[in-house]
């Protein structure tokens, strides 16, 4: 299974288990991380193989269908068929395999709440290990130093995997790796107690998986031989009532024994002076960067409608329009409806806003509504751009803009301050999870604490500073200086796959 290269380093089979993967099927930067995460152990000499469902409108290459073995699952009372389909993710070779839902619970959009997404996340969680055996019989897949599972849709597999009789002797030499990128409610698989039947676990087990008279999925990632979560602060916070409840002991308990770290995400791409969409960097020298950004921040600016003007600070916002990213900012500030509009209406800057509402949800389409209003009411101040990007549309967002604006009530790592910063634009944030770890006031702006009064101080701050050029220019300059690459995250993945195989092995030994 596991062999060496170059020395004592191991090099690990590794079967990532994620529910969106960029550039097959993507809901947020969730996938861009999945994505990074395979393609970059794979650079570092691993080889890694994907498992993800076969949702509606996924794209990969070379797509071989039902590859023959026919699998099912017990749900409840229900007995679900899935076939496995082999593919590879778009442009990386990587491999793919697609559990696929003869019953169809993979044909709606990526996520959404109540009993039929409890079911298929299930469903999906007991397919995974049923696949893996089969696949290893069949010679598509070899056997499998880790399997890493990301996130409360794949929580229930290390649980059914180690708490099944068969299955964890057949899994004795795998260790369970899995990847919290979201912690919060909303964000641990919550479901009514009624559903525990549908895991088919003993009864005796159910206080496994229940918290505050719910059950949650979540905690199925206790049986892991390790967890990490895609910050250091985010791990300090998941262990505070705010961020972790109701699981915070459970995190406290977590962190306390070392199988709960901090692992920051990376980033792949995002170059200045090679990307398409935006006005490429020339040089470090300081007439380049200047000349850099003023030509990116025009291009912007005419292409959302706003006036072309460089002597004003023009902000940019790129973000899902969920409450934790978005409510802040419209919340009321003095006098005024929003915090939002009172930055428009108080301040010099212009600003821009990249997102689109999920059809169905009343908050994000509430907050749709009120940013056209802005729209119509200050034009020529104040753009919406009403729809999902791609990533090379998305770019100029974060590389045309004076400011990246993140206001964020919980953010566990972040990647859209890392994308401005990758392009040499100081974010201004609030100092919550890998914000807190990534922002400083030498590359942008951090806020006080978390209220909108903060907001406006830092917006109002980076206001001031657009007229110190000097300083802006040093700014601009740090964030480019910035190493926020994967090679670092990537050692510390490689140290935590290490650690579980030797937990796995000591427990085996036991």
């Amino acid at each position: 299974m596991m062999t060496s290269v170059r020395g004592p380093a191991p090099r690990y089979n590794i079967g990532l288990v994620a529910w969106e993967l960029t550039g097959a099927i993507q809901a947020g930067g969730v996938g861009d991380v999945n994505r990074d995460l395979a393609i970059n152990l794979r650079a570092r000499g691993h080889k890694t193989y994907c498992f993800l469902p076969d949702h509606a409108n996924v794209k990969v290459e070379g797509r071989r269908d039902a590859l023959g073995y026919d699998l099912w699952a017990m749900v409840g009372s229900e007995r679900l068929h899935s076939k496995i389909s082999r593919a590879s993710l778009p442009g990386s070779g990587i491999p793919v395999f697609l559990i696929g839902s003869h019953e169809g619970l993979f044909n709606q959009k990526i996520y959404w709440n109540g009993e039929e997404n409890v079911k298929r996340y299930i469903f999906a969680s007991k397919i995974v290990p049923a696949a893996v055996r089969e696949l290893q019989k069949g010679g598509e897949l070899p056997p499998l130093d880790i399997l890493h599972f990301h996130d409360s849709p794949f929580a229930f597999s290390p649980a059914y995997i180690r708490l099944t009789p068969g299955e964890g002797e057949y899994f004795r030499e795998t260790a369970l790796v899995g990847t919290i990128h979201n912690g919060g409610i909303g964000y641990q698989g919550e479901a009514d107690l009624s559903l525990y039947s549908m895991t088919g676990l003993p009864a005796e087990m159910r206080y496994m998986l229940e918290c505050d008279g719910e059950m949650r999925l979540i905690k199925g990632l206790s049986f892991c031989e390790m967890l990490n979560t895609v910050s250091c602060q985010y791990v300090r916070e998941l262990q505070m009532p705010k961020f972790g409840r109701p699981l915070v002991e459970w995190y406290q308990l977590l962190a306390g024994r070392g199988q709960l770290i901090g692992i920051p995400n990376g980033v792949s791409g995002w170059d200045p002076k090679q990307d398409e969409g935006i006005v490429n960097l020339r040089s470090e020298s300081d007439e380049d960067i200047i000349a850099y950004k003023a030509a990116n921040k025009a291009r912007l600016q005419e292409q959302v409608g706003l006036p072309v003007r460089p002597d004003v600070p023009l902000f940019s916002i790129v973000s899902r329009l969920a409450p934790q990213k978005f409510g802040l900012l419209m919340w009321q500030h003095d006098g005024m409806k929003t915090l939002l509009e009172h930055l428009i209406a108080n301040t010099s800057m212009q600003m821009v806003v990249l997102s689109q509402a999920q059809k169905g949800v009343t908050a994000e389409e509430y907050y749709e509504k009120e940013l056209k209003f802005l729209a119509e009411r200050y034009r020529g101040r104040f753009a919406f751009v009403n729809r999902f990007a791609p990533e090379k549309e998305k770019r100029i967002y974060h590389c045309g803009a004076d400011f990246f604006l993140m206001a964020s009530e919980f953010e566990p790592c972040g990647l859209g301050q890392l994308y401005a910063m990758r392009y040499g634009t100081p974010p201004a944030v609030v100092p919550v999870g890998g914000l807190f770890d990534t922002v400083t006031r030498e590359r942008g702006f951090v806020a006080k604490g978390p209220f909108t009064g903060d907001v406006a101080e830092i917006a109002k701050e980076a206001v001031a500073t657009f007229d110190n050029k000097p300083w802006l220019l040093q700014m601009t300059k740090a964030d480019l200086a910035y190493d926020s690459s994967w090679g670092p995250s990537m050692e510390k993945y490689e140290a935590m796959y290490a650690r579980a195989s030797e937990l796995k092995r000591q427990r085996a030994d036991f």
